[in-house]
């Protein structure tokens, strides 16, 4: 079964990229024997295979270790972009509120409930759009409010 853990791709890209276990726990904000760990567990999860070379004074990458950066970065960058993409959807999914009414609810109803609204949502941008009813249930359906 593969246990390979994200936070062990990054730890082996952030030593290979450093050349340095003490640098690359400074990066990750973590001790150098926690670094150690997860290098050693990617190692052991890949089968026991080292990727790293190292002595007290370098870091360097072996055979098996260089033909693994390029995907381990890989891998990295589609998920920071996912995480990316995902928070900004989440944020223009929740930034904006449409709402299609009649002129008496939009003038009468609708302004003390948005007040309301905002202060449960700081930030959320509310429009109204003064509408017939058979307008604003096209609306609707047409997926614009």
């Amino acid at each position: 079964m593969l246990d390979v853990k994200f936070g062990h791709l990054e730890s082996f890209v952030a030593v290979a990229q450093l050349g340095s276990f003490t640098q690359a726990a400074k990066v990750l904000n973590i001790s150098q024997p926690a670094l150690t760990v997860q290098i050693n567990h990617l190692e052991a999860s890949l089968g026991d295979v080292r990727l790293l070379e190292r002595n007290t004074r370098s870091v360097r990458l072996t055979k098996a270790g260089k033909e693994m950066l390029p995907a381990a970065q890989r891998i990295i960058r589609d998920m920071e972009r996912l995480v990316s993409d995902t928070k900004k959807v989440s944020r223009e999914r929740e930034s904006v509120v449409k709402i299609a009414a009649i002129s008496s609810v939009a003038v009468a109803v609708l302004p003390p409930a948005i007040a309301s609204f905002q202060e449960l949502h700081p930030g959320t941008y509310v429009q109204v759009t003064d509408a017939f009813s058979d307008q604003a249930l096209e609306l609707v359906r047409e997926g614009k409010v």
